[in-house]
């Protein structure tokens, strides 16, 4: 016989008894797990079925109104060029026509001041290619797809495929000569020469004692000119190097498949106050010539330029030419070109949707000959 208290008892009544949670817990996730196909059913139905952040094209037409159309970036391309020495030599800016059919090729000295007193051969020395890079645009305020950095080995290889290359050479490339009463060696006479992939860079870069710096942009013109036309006259691909649909192999193709301006950036040559040789360019002149052949660019960062849909409110204009270049040069990036939800608007209208752009909106008003300015936020 085993005789226990009562309040022994009472305690063993009370650990049997079951916790209420022992039995919620399961039943609250089996309700979650049931839950589960209508959370999905409803996250889907919402995602699939939004249009934010999304141009609903609903016309087809580009005479009639509510055509819209996205725009992409001008294709463009940068080539930071070293010299021998492993110094910047000098920036190309590349940029190709409609279609691929042709395009301009703008040469940059490296001596170009971007500020004061530090050129871009001095960002290039003190900070490298990404710096310069950016450094190129910021003085012309816009960005490139993307860029090349070429040395002496990296021009050796895009330009083997079509070397020699035969260049119209304008002046006698001499060493330095050893004594005031010898002359120097020509490396380069002046006349047709041809000019071998290991010997590109040297020739492109090189600088005779005592002539302007600027000088050297002819010869890189007289080289790009001769490896373009042997590029549009050979059947043969391999001529191009890289691939044909990007970066610089698109652009070397484009340059050979249309008409190709190969032009200088002119500027001041001045001394800086150590003595070192600088150009000092016409910032306005320079943007206003790089959105001619770069019509709808990139932002030198995202977010820096205000993003435009351009409308035609009458009926028959052609917005692309007439006014997006102009609104460019005023900081614009467009993104949408297209006609107006209704024709017949009597006056000109910029609006705008973020307070941060109201000089902008001001500037836009200008360069549009003294259109209204509206303010509408925007509810999302």
């Amino acid at each position: 016989l085993h005789v226990t208290s009562p309040a022994a008892h009472a305690r063993r009544g009370r650990r049997q008894r079951t916790p209420v949670w022992t039995w919620m817990l399961p039943a609250a996730m089996l309700l979650a797990a049931a839950c589960i196909p209508l959370l999905v059913w409803y996250a889907a139905d919402a995602i699939l079925n939004s249009s934010d952040g999304e141009l609903t094209q609903r016309t087809t037409d580009p005479t009639a109104p509510g055509y819209e159309v996205l725009v992409l970036p001008s294709p463009s391309h940068m080539v930071l060029s070293l010299d021998p020495a492993g110094e910047l030599a000098s920036v190309t800016l590349l940029s190709l026509a409609s279609n691929d059919r042709g395009g301009t090729a703008l040469f940059i000295p490296a001596e170009t001041l971007v500020e004061p007193d530090v050129r871009l051969v001095d960002v290039f020395g003190a900070e490298g290619a990404a710096a310069t890079r950016r450094a190129v645009a910021e003085l012309i305020n816009i960005n490139t797809d993307d860029a090349n950095l070429l040395d002496e080995n990296g021009w050796a290889g895009v330009t083997a495929p079509a070397a020699p290359v035969p260049v119209d050479n304008p002046d006698d490339l001499s060493t330095p000569p050893p004594s005031d009463d010898a002359p120097g060696t020509v490396v380069f006479p002046a006349g047709n020469v041809s000019i071998e992939a290991d010997q590109a860079a040297e020739y492109m870069e090189w600088v005779n004692g005592g002539e302007a710096r600027a000088r050297r942009l002819d010869r890189q013109i007289a080289f790009w000119d001769a490896w373009v036309t042997i590029i549009a006259a050979s059947s043969d691909p391999t001529t191009i190097p890289g691939e044909r649909d990007s970066g610089l192999g698109r652009m070397l193709a484009g340059l050979a498949n249309g008409p190709a301006i190969l032009e200088p950036v002119m500027g001041e040559e001045i001394l800086l106050d150590d003595g070192r040789p600088a150009i000092r360019v016409d910032v306005p002149a320079l943007r206003a010539r790089v959105v001619q052949m770069i019509p709808f660019p990139l932002p030198v960062e995202p977010g820096a330029r205000p993003r435009v849909r351009l409308l035609d409110g009458v009926g028959g204009l052609d917005v692309a030419s007439d006014y997006s270049r102009g609104l460019v040069v005023a900081g614009a990036q467009i993104t949408i070109i297209g006609n107006a939800p209704s024709f017949g608007t009597e006056r000109t209208q910029v609006v705008y949707h973020d307070k941060r752009f109201e000089k902008q909106a001001e500037s836009f008003s200008k360069t549009l000959g003294g259109a209204s300015v509206q303010f509408e936020p925007l509810d999302d």
